[in-house]
């Protein structure tokens, strides 16, 4: 069975959210202490700004949201913290569904935003290097990611603003400019600031850029990483440890790094607003845990944006693709069926291997009789007859196990229809009188077990 655990943006705030984020070095550490602690034999976790959730394979039958909190929770008063209906579990088909609606963005914070495409990709991709991921969990993701990738293909619910970069960029412009106005003049002459050189930070930088903010200067750890980012931006690098010089220059700031601890703290940005006169600083702060401390919002000048204040940026610009849900929907129920039906067929495989094993069991014991009593067959004729017997087996089994990849679940057979379908009886046959020899003794099977460990005899009735 399939199962997913998790929190997301729509029922725990950031501050919450940041506790229970597995940063990408821990993955590996991380998924194989998940598969131990709940039992798993695949898991992937999916972890990103707005969610992290744990899907997995197990037989456990009871809630596993406790068990999952603890594995992503060390500290117990943070588990305390976090109250329970906040945390929320699916299983079967209801976790299938849940994670396309994932990937096509339906459970987003920006409805139809593109960026968890490839963060559900990356998860799965981190799972199977890290060994953790299996067949089932490899077929659900495939399903779950053609979702996504048809839901923007054939709908409009990418269309419009969907993106973090995008919201952050229509927030900032609000503050600085009209954001009505062309998109090259809204924010021309504000100077950016970009900490952290990763795909988020370097996307949300490119909407801010094409609002017209410029100089931009990109601050990393490690220098080389910035270069990249900056070269692609058309800006100049630089590294954190200069960060006092940089905040002083900057109008905007946008900070995305994977750091566990906050990269800024409001002592920061006060030196930073002490020399500035009146020139206000906006700062956004998009990563989960959070780079940005949040009392640096109360210094005089500055205006602090987290992931969950851009929300009613999202909801203003959201109304005009709601009407494209329906159809999103519609594309994952066909792909959740696909996927429910390549599970049943993959469930039928054992059944249909163990029916073949049994009939050729008993006719190695029927072949082992033979053997027996006519010692003095030739050994080609022993040849002849385990050719004859395995044809024979072989052809007795092919209509019920057609009928079982065709139906593989069963559920609309009563037991005298599955037994006509499995054999492949029609209701003439079913009716047809006893057959007779010409002394007229009547011919019919029984089965006796005594001595043949389950070999049929046939007798004739005198």
């Amino acid at each position: 069975m399939i199962h997913v655990v998790g929190i997301s943006h729509r029922r725990t705030p950031v501050q919450r959210r940041e506790k229970v984020a597995v940063a990408a070095q821990a993955l590996p550490q991380m998924l194989e202490r998940a598969r131990r602690c709940l039992g798993a034999s695949e898991c992937v976790i999916l972890s990103t700004c707005n969610r992290t959730e744990i899907y997995f394979v197990s037989r456990r039958t009871d809630d596993p949201r406790a068990a999952a909190l603890e594995l992503l929770v060390a500290d117990a008063r943070v588990r305390a913290a976090i109250p329970a209906h906040e945390v929320y579990a699916r299983c079967g088909l209801e976790a299938a569904t849940h994670l396309c609606e994932v990937t096509a963005g339906l459970d987003s914070l920006i409805l139809g935003e593109h960026e968890i495409l490839a963060q559900v990709k990356g998860a799965f991709q981190a799972a199977r290097d890290a060994g953790c991921a299996g067949r089932l969990l490899r077929r659900l993701w495939d399903h779950a990611l053609r979702a996504g990738k048809r839901a923007r293909a054939e709908t409009r619910i990418a269309s419009g603003i969907f993106s973090v970069g995008h919201c952050a960029a229509r927030a900032a412009a609000e503050l600085f400019g009209d954001p009505s106005t062309d998109s090259g003049q809204a924010l021309r002459g504000r100077s950016l600031l970009v900490i952290g050189a990763g795909r988020i930070a370097e996307a949300t930088a490119k909407h801010l850029a094409h609002q017209g903010a410029a100089p931009i200067t990109v601050a990393n750890r490690t220098l080389e990483h910035a270069q990249a980012v900056a070269e692609r931006l058309d800006g100049r690098a630089d590294t954190i440890g200069n960060l006092p010089a940089l905040l002083g220059a900057a109008d905007l700031v946008i900070t995305c790094t994977a750091a566990p601890h906050f990269i800024l703290d409001a002592e920061q940005v006060r030196r930073a607003m002490a020399g500035r006169a009146a020139r206000p600083m906006v700062v956004i702060d998009v990563s989960v845990p959070r780079d940005v401390e949040p009392r640096a919002g109360a210094v005089a000048g500055v205006r602090l944006f987290n992931l969950d204040d851009l929300e009613p940026v999202v909801a203003e610009n959201a109304k005009a693709r709601e009407g494209e849900v329906s159809a999103v929907r519609g594309i994952i129920a066909e792909e959740v069926q696909a996927f429910e039906d390549w599970r049943q067929r993959d469930d039928i495989v054992p059944l249909i291997r163990s029916l073949h094993r049994r009939g050729d069991a008993v006719r190695r014991e029927c072949l082992e009789q033979i053997q027996a009593r006519m010692s003095h067959l030739a050994p080609e004729d022993l040849e002849a007859v385990e050719r004859l017997t395995g044809l024979l087996v072989k052809r007795l089994l092919h209509a019920p196990t057609a009928a079982l990849r065709a139906h593989p679940n069963g559920s609309r057979f009563t037991m005298s229809a599955a037994v006509k379908e499995l054999f492949a009886l029609s209701a003439d046959a079913a009716a047809q009188p006893e057959i007779t020899t010409d002394a007229g003794r009547s011919v019919t099977s029984t089965l006796d077990h005594s001595n043949t460990g389950g070999c049929d005899h046939v007798h004739l009735d005198s």
